[in-house]
């Protein structure tokens, strides 16, 4: 199974490969900072996104944690507030907010080889 975070209402899927750790928030040129994740491209600045904000963890087939780094705009789950730098495991269609920028969790079963979409 791969993860990917759709970001909404329509945006694209970030999908989370080469990795079962990653830093979401982000890039800051004059700090240095660079996320696995980066929402800068998508609004990240303007919704409120911190450049260090969450990390996902996954850690195999339907198995994902999220937490919240300590952002300033915070980190929901279905709505509800993330405590900073507790994990809360997360599952598919699971709704995540960072900032108001908002996304999806999803699961999406590795395709075949030799098929098509």
């Amino acid at each position: 199974m791969t993860a990917f975070l759709h970001l909404r209402p329509s945006g694209p899927a970030l999908p989370l490969e080469g990795g079962a750790e990653f830093l979401i928030g982000r890039r800051d040129e004059s700090s240095g900072m660079i996320p696995d994740i980066d929402l800068a491209p998508h609004g990240g600045k303007e919704a409120g996104v911190s450049r260090r904000h969450a990390r996902l963890i996954v850690m195999g087939p339907s198995l994902a944690y999220l937490a919240d780094l300590g952002s300033t705009n915070g980190t929901m789950l279905n709505g509800d507030a993330l405590p900073p730098l507790r994990y809360a495991r997360i599952s598919d269609g699971d709704r995540l907010s960072l900032g108001e920028l908002e996304m999806v969790f999803r699961w999406q079963m590795a395709q075949e080889p030799g098929t098509s979409v």
